[in-house]
């Protein structure tokens, strides 16, 4: 015989009874086709793997490759997550070993197409998994598939995983901040009867940045507990809830988030982190080679401090997993400031692939448990700056990117006021001209205090990004821009009420939304200065001094704070209300608050 058949013929027999215990089914599949002399051949195969020490640790058959029948009995061993040996009847045991089919990887990715245009079908946006493995060089596929939020294309993405997953055995299905408010476990409990792999939940996204109660955030948790005890729960928080992140041994959370999630933390399996490198491109004592590096030097330490800050909240010291919710890199978008000046192609393709192959690898073992990149496409409705349109690795289109791929006049030269200092201002105007009465960006404007005018946009842009001045600024030197002025001694005179802007946007003035039919009836120059309490057209250099309808007798105050103090910040405008009545007749309390920008 050309067959190999070792004395191991007690081996044979426990191995027959062990497949027949496993699955009656099955084994009467394989002896229907291969017979049992097959199965003796396969246990010697067994007997040849298990003396090399391969059987304690995986459950492994083998099968014959001989004709078509063999490879029916391939696939059904298959499916039962085994180690597969192929044998040839010509050429006796083969050497090589099939990837283990139960081996996990730690790379996952985000998925949406929520925010674009002309979204794509479902089908489509899952299949370009695929495409993104190929761009990176992955060694290993992307197995893990997470999600934002319950909105429609959302929930198509899931749906078609469950229906197809493609080799997706992990799925975290996002519920946004808002819909936490009426939460409906109808459909994700659905979802986790349907679902074949394993079922994660993320409750919120930077829910502490959005000013959802802490209290509701984990009710959410509670309900989904009781309804979906499987699933695997977790919020994703961004890095700033970190006070101190270096030096690691002092690392610390903020005070605020100490204070609200505290007692929420040990509720969760794992804490997800949104965290990128990307912010902290071209600080100084940050060298590039450390954020880039496929050992990822600069990411390690900043979670090794957030599992410093995370042990000092959490009771008795203990750990908690932590997994990576976001991390990735924009394409598009540079100017010259950091760190938008290091938003380019090759730099986001260089860190993306160096991050999936840390994450793919046993480098990243005893750091996080998972990590999901940032994202699979570029969304042109995302935000209203450049780079939040472009951290996809694949264009809209769901093909790989180029350098014509990359569509902003941010790394254009300007003739934009102030643009030394706010070089993405104009660009951010003009998406939100252009997108602000779009009613699926409804929800990104709520609340924030814009009315449609010029001005109202650049306030919320100031407030949201700093990509634009502020509409009041603290007494500082008289600048000249653009043969007209800008920042004066005691007020201030700002872009969106720049001659060239209110040409340009003729339906709308500085401080007016858009008036019906406006198109017809233009903005003259004159007008809109008239709106903001000018009568005459200033002289070319002449440095105005009275700020956007700042009245003479006005005190300006000034107060700096944090954009995630929501508390405190209500306590201290709750504050100034209060101060207001005590000012002498004929004098106006004006306060601004600055909010604090930190990287």
């Amino acid at each position: 015989s050309k067959w190999r058949v070792r004395p191991s013929l007690r081996f044979h027999v426990e191995f027959l009874v062990a497949m027949v215990l496993m699955s009656r089914r099955r084994i009467a599949a394989l002896l229907l086709p291969i017979g049992v002399a097959a199965l003796a051949r396969i246990g010697t195969a067994v007997a040849d793997q298990c003396s090399a020490g391969v059987c304690p640790r995986v459950a492994t058959a083998s099968v014959l490759a001989q004709d078509g029948a063999d490879a029916h009995a391939l696939q059904l061993l298959q499916q039962s997550n085994a180690k597969v040996v192929k044998i040839e009847a010509d050429s006796g045991i083969e050497d090589e070993v099939v990837e283990d089919p139960t081996g996990m990887t730690k790379l996952g990715i985000n998925l949406s197409v929520k925010w674009m245009s002309k979204p794509l079908p479902p089908g489509q946006a899952v299949d370009a998994i695929k495409t993104v493995e190929q761009v990176l060089s992955l060694k290993k596929p992307i197995q893990r598939v997470k999600t934002f939020d319950l909105s429609r294309t959302n929930v198509a993405i899931v749906e078609e995983l469950v229906a197809n997953p493609r080799g997706i055995r992990e799925l975290v299905v996002g519920i946004g901040n808002e819909e936490l408010f009426e939460l409906d476990l109808g459909w994700l409990e659905s979802v986790s009867r349907r679902w074949k792999g394993t079922l994660h939940v993320a409750v919120g996204n930077e829910p502490d940045r959005e000013s959802i109660p802490a209290a509701l955030v984990s009710r959410s948790i509670d309900t989904i507990r009781a309804g979906i005890p499987s699933a695997k729960i977790s919020i994703p928080f961004a890095y700033s809830i970190m006070e101190v992140s270096y030096p690691v041994k002092d690392a610390e959370f903020s005070t605020q988030f100490k204070e609200s999630y505290r007692d929420i933390l040990p509720k969760l399996d794992y804490i997800s982190i949104n965290i990128y490198p990307y912010l902290s491109a071209g600080v100084p004592g940050v060298p590039m080679e450390s954020i880039m590096s496929p050992s990822q030097p600069f990411l390690t330490q900043q979670i090794s401090a957030f599992k410093v800050a995370l042990r000092k909240i959490l009771p008795g010291g203990q750990a908690l997993p932590i997994a990576i919710g976001e991390t990735g890199w924009p394409s598009c978008g540079a100017n010259n400031l950091r760190p938008d000046s290091y938003a380019v192609l090759n730099n986001s393709m260089a860190f993306m692939r160096s991050v999936a192959e840390w994450l793919g690898g046993p480098a990243s073992d005893d750091v996080v448990v998972a990590g999901n990149l940032f994202t699979t496409f570029d969304e042109e409705l995302k935000g209203t700056r450049a780079v939040e349109r472009y951290y996809g690795i694949l264009g809209v289109d769901g093909r790989p990117k180029d350098e014509f791929t990359c569509k902003t006049n941010a790394t254009e030269p300007s003739v934009a006021w102030l643009e030394v200092d706010y070089p993405e201002c104009e660009t951010d105007l003009n998406w939100m001209v252009e997108n602000f009465e779009d009613t699926r960006l409804a929800e990104k404007f709520v609340g924030r205090g814009i009315s449609g005018s010029l001005c109202s946009f650049q306030q919320y842009l100031y407030d949201r990004w700093a990509s634009c001045p502020p509409l009041y600024r603290p007494p500082g030197s008289v600048i000249y821009s653009d043969g007209v002025h800008a920042w004066g001694e005691s007020g201030a005179y700002t872009k969106c009420s720049s001659w060239r802007l209110v040409e340009k946007y003729t339906d709308r003035g500085p401080t007016t939304a858009p008036l019906p039919g406006s198109s017809k009836n233009p903005f003259s120059h004159r007008r809109a200065y008239s709106l903001l309490g000018s009568s005459d057209l200033p002289a070319a250099g002449h440095a105005y001094d009275g700020g956007v309808g700042a009245p003479r007798d006005t005190l300006q105050v000034f107060w700096i704070n944090l954009d995630a103090s929501f508390s405190r910040r209500e306590a201290m405008q709750r504050r100034f209300d209060e101060l207001e009545q005590t000012v002498m007749s004929g004098t106006r309390l004006q306060v601004t608050r600055v909010p604090a920008v930190t990287t």
